[in-house]
C-alpha cells in the first residue's frame, strides 16, 4: 500500500457561514480532500470542523459548468477580444444561449471580486 495522496488545501476555506472554520485560509484551515466527482474529475473537499463537503470550484466561474474548462476559457478569450456572443458561439461550435451563461457567470465572479465580496 502506497503513501496517501495529499493536496494543498491552504487556499480553500469552508463556504458554510455557520461553521467556525468559515473564511479561514492558510495551513491551519481544517480542509481536507474528500475524493473527486463528475466527468471533469473535480476535487471534492471536506471541512473537518463541520463535516460538510463542497466542490473546489465553489465560488468560481467554473462552478456548475457543463462545458469543459478549455471551452469556457476559449469562449472568455473570444469575448475579451471583442467578438459578439453569436460570433463566438459560431467560432466555438456551441449554443449561443450557453454563451450568455458563460459570460454572465464570468462577469458575476469578476464583479464580486472587484467589490471584495465572495462569489458564493
Amino acid at each position: 500500500m502506497g503513501r496517501k495522496k495529499q493536496i494543498d488545501t491552504s487556499m480553500y476555506f469552508c463556504p458554510h457561514t455557520d461553521c467556525y472554520n468559515y473564511g479561514k485560509v492558510g495551513p491551519d484551515n481544517q480542509i481536507v480532500g474528500a475524493g473527486r466527482y463528475g466527468k471533469a474529475n473535480t476535487q471534492l473537499l471536506r471541512c473537518k470542523v463541520c463535516g460538510r463537503t463542497f466542490s473546489a470550484r465553489r465560488g468560481t466561474s467554473l462552478f456548475g459548468l457543463k462545458a469543459s474548462e478549455e471551452t469556457f476559457y476559449d469562449v472568455i478569450a473570444c469575448l475579451a477580444e471583442g467578438n459578439g456572443i453569436r460570433a463566438t458561439a459560431r467560432i466555438k461550435g456551441v449554443d449561443s444561449g450557453r454563451m450568455v451563461g458563460h459570460r454572465l457567470q464570468a462577469r458575476r465572479s469578476h464583479l464580486s471580486l472587484l467589490d471584495g465580496q465572495s462569489a458564493f
